[in-house]
């Protein structure tokens, strides 16, 4: 609870700006106009099924978000990916944290191991992973319960983060190489576009 209080002043992820009755509206809409325009200047690698796994991404989006949105926050970095990582020895120190906000850790987890681990054809093995990273909050005083309803929302949690990387990057022409390599990675069917659809669909 204190380390929560001198967290006050970070915004909270997934609250949306919308208004009170429709706080996700604007984050839904914005996805929907980017999905033409990622596929146009991203999609050339991208699977026959893209536009599908897109378009059946749009259905009850703002009710995705809003059960997110509810989950207990702690500290997220916003832009997990291995060029936002540097290590020392064994250690890990992240980079780059002006997308930092309070929201459920599990955003940061699923969009590292979508961009990094080829979990499209295990998605077992995806949520072994999160196990063990739910293991590890228990194990470090993490209410049970808290844990629980983070990993129930896993497949709620891989499709926000494929709207977010499809959002970022829709419009954009200017990618430096690593980020086209990262781009084309994500719309592989090893990568976010394949673990979204395996997991979801």
């Amino acid at each position: 609870t204190n380390a929560q209080e001198k967290l006050e002043w970070l915004p909270r992820w997934g609250t949306g700006t919308s208004g009170a009755e429709r706080p996700h509206q604007r984050r839904v809409e914005r996805f929907g106009s980017r999905i033409g325009p990622f596929l146009a200047n991203h999609g050339r690698r991208a699977p026959a099924w893209s536009m599908g796994l897109l378009e059946a991404a749009t259905v009850n989006l703002e009710d995705r978000f809003a059960r997110l949105a509810s989950l207990p926050p702690t500290l997220i970095h916003g832009d997990a990916h291995l060029d936002n990582i540097i290590f020392k020895r064994d250690t890990p120190t992240w980079l780059d944290w002006q997308s930092a906000s309070r929201g459920p850790g599990l955003y940061d987890l699923v969009r590292l191991l979508a961009e990094t681990v080829d979990l499209a054809e295990d998605v077992a093995l995806a949520r072994q992973l999160v196990q063990r990273w739910a293991n590890g909050l228990r194990a470090h005083g993490v209410a049970g319960d808290e844990v629980d309803a983070e990993v129930d929302h896993l497949s709620d949690m891989a499709v926000a983060v494929l709207v977010g990387f499809v959002s970022g990057y829709g419009s954009r022409t200017d990618l430096t190489e690593r980020e086209r390599a990262m781009v084309d990675r994500a719309v592989s069917a090893n990568g976010l576009f394949g673990f979204v659809n395996r997991l979801v669909g």
